[in-house]
């Protein structure tokens, strides 16, 4: 016998657009009620359009949010949000003293100048 399987999320990358909010809702009940609790959505198709929806689910349900981008337009207008939108454990989501934090710092060419591993210094 084979290795036992075992389903925690579902990938809505391509297909978020297709839904109403209500068949959203449907769904994301659905994912609790299954106990799935990772969601993944592409941030420029859909997840900006359904963004108040998912997240306020996903918070209410405990549902892992995990955004796919493309390039690096989307990754930086992503990397002016307040972290703590997406992340629900404590002691990460901020560059403040006591948060655990991996960082690379770029120059205006996107060349890696520092890399931050847990806080520390590390390239």
């Amino acid at each position: 016998m084979g290795k036992k399987i075992s389903y925690c999320g579902f990938n809505m990358v391509e297909s978020l657009l297709r839904h109403t909010p209500e068949q959203l809702e449907v769904f994301l009940n659905r994912m609790n009620t299954l106990r799935l609790n990772t969601l993944m959505v592409q941030y420029d198709y859909g997840f900006k359009h359904y963004r108040e929806l998912l997240l306020q689910y996903c918070s209410r349900y405990g549902i892992e949010l995990r955004l796919m981008v493309f390039g690096p337009r989307s990754f930086f207008r992503l990397a002016d949000w307040n972290p703590d939108m997406l992340s629900r454990q404590k002691g990460i989501g901020k560059i403040e003293p006591g948060f655990c934090a991996d960082l690379v710092v770029m120059d205006d060419e996107f060349r890696v100048l520092q890399t931050y591993v847990n806080g520390e210094l590390r390239y």
